[in-house]
């Protein structure tokens, strides 16, 4: 299994602004993958999940208004990571790569630094294919 060691992050937005929830949605779609969970509480408290499945390794890192994506790989875990921040009506931004939307109707909320590169990812192999869009 191949291992991915940048971060991503998928975050909630409403009018260009950050929403403060989704924890609790992206929570349930990870839950039956979860191996261990610690909760860390400095500087600002969050979930650190190590998740493992027939083809999924993650560290997750799930905040209130947020999930973090360190150290991945697998065949299914890009699946496993669209699935919860759909869940949780969020995007996801990988570094240098387009912003991608989980659901349409994020598009009219981004705010315009996210806007002008937009994909829509309905899996993981269209986020995989987000990776190689460099913008």
């Amino acid at each position: 299994m191949r291992i991915v060691s940048f971060m991503i992050v998928a975050g909630g937005l409403y009018d260009g602004k950050v929403r403060g929830d989704g924890k609790a949605e992206a929570y349930e779609v990870l839950r039956p993958y979860i191996v261990t969970e610690e909760q860390v509480k400095a500087p600002k408290s969050f979930l650190h999940l190590h998740l493992q499945g027939p083809e999924i390794k993650a560290d997750i890192g799930l905040f209130e208004e947020a999930m973090t994506a360190e150290r991945f790989g697998g065949d299914r875990v890009c699946d496993l990571l669209v699935e919860a921040a759909r869940a949780a009506d969020w995007v996801i931004l990988p570094p240098g790569s387009p912003t991608c939307i989980t659901r349409e109707s994020q598009r009219e909320h981004l705010p315009p630094e996210l806007a002008e590169h937009v994909v829509f990812v309905k899996s993981g192999q269209d986020l995989i294919e987000a990776f190689d869009i460099e913008v």
